[in-house]
């Protein structure tokens, strides 16, 4: 049994470590292009990156890759949680059709005494965006092998991903904080 729950939680612990590394490229990407971190808000918010002149334009096609997927991240999460499947559908496609047609080798690589998953892209004419397409691997990895093990949410406040609790996984909120922050809101809505 002790083995069993090691092995979860190290799959916790690599899908939440995947929703950290997508959290940030997005900070990067909407601090580069507004100089302010992102409001809290109803919508994600949009980021014009093919005409953002701060971005060099060797990087806008780039960042553009990273962007798309983020967004498919979050609105493929939002729609699992929601129940919406043709929508889950459409958004999980976008991943699918950008990992598509690569040849991915799969092989274990030692980081100090632990033995670690690693892909290898075989494609000699590879030329998309390795940190898109990790993510995109990551969120079909996580639909296809790890959702009935792990559960990942997109707070209703900030939009970053998390991963929720074992217990509780109707949890839509980061934290208690934006929690609290949700219903003042639904408060002062419904006073107005």
């Amino acid at each position: 049994m002790a083995k069993i729950e090691a092995w979860e939680q190290r799959i916790r612990d690599d899908i939440e470590m995947f929703a950290n590394q997508a959290n940030s490229l997005f900070d990067l990407i909407f601090i580069t292009h507004y100089e302010t971190p992102a409001e809290d808000g109803e919508e994600i918010p949009n980021v014009d990156v093919a005409n953002d002149p701060k971005w060099p334009e060797k990087l806008r096609p780039m960042v553009r890759d990273l962007y798309d997927i983020y967004l498919s991240i979050l609105r493929s999460v939002v729609a699992d949680e929601d129940g919406e499947s043709e929508a889950w559908r459409e958004y999980i496609q976008i991943a699918a059709d950008f990992v598509d047609g690569t040849e991915v080798k799969l092989r274990a690589v030692w980081h100090g005494e632990e033995l670690r998953r690693s892909t290898e892209l075989h494609h000699e004419t590879f030329t998309k965006n390795f940190v898109a397409f990790t993510l995109a691997d990551w969120l079909l990895d996580y639909f296809t092998r790890y959702k009935d093990l792990v559960h990942l949410g997109v707070c209703r406040v900030c939009h970053k991903v998390y991963l929720k609790p074992k217990h509780g996984q109707k949890m839509r909120y980061c934290s208690p904080a934006h929690r609290q922050k949700a219903y003042r809101k639904r408060k002062k809505e419904a006073d107005d």
